[in-house]
């Protein structure tokens, strides 16, 4: 399970910024996302869970880590678990994304 391993983690954010975020990853790298750079490759209308974050600043800013990665408890999908009940999953990004989609943060 050597493979494992290697999946880049993020382990804090480092800061916060205008639609961009500089978080620590396992490999002990600091880098940078650039979301309205990474969202404008993609083709996200309003019933998108990012939409709203591009949207709206403060929205964005309530990222956080969830698990291994970054997320947003603020918006996300409903969805049927395994018992048939509908249960909210927060919108978050694979860290593998987040790092290939990201630069090296000088700064840190």
């Amino acid at each position: 399970m050597k493979g494992l391993k290697d999946i880049p983690k993020v382990l804090k954010i480092n800061e916060i910024g205008e639609f961009m975020i500089s978080c620590l990853f396992s490999n002990g790298e600091s880098r940078i996302i650039n979301f309205k750079e990474f969202y404008s490759k993609k083709n996200i209308t309003s019933v998108h869970p990012a939409y709203k974050l591009m949207q709206d600043l403060k929205e964005f800013q309530q990222v956080e880590i969830i698990g291994s990665t970054l997320g947003w408890k603020n918006t996300g999908i409903h969805a049927e678990n395994y018992e048939g009940e509908t249960e909210f999953y927060p919108y978050d990004i694979d860290p593998i994304v987040l790092f290939e989609n990201s630069t090296l943060d000088e700064t840190s």
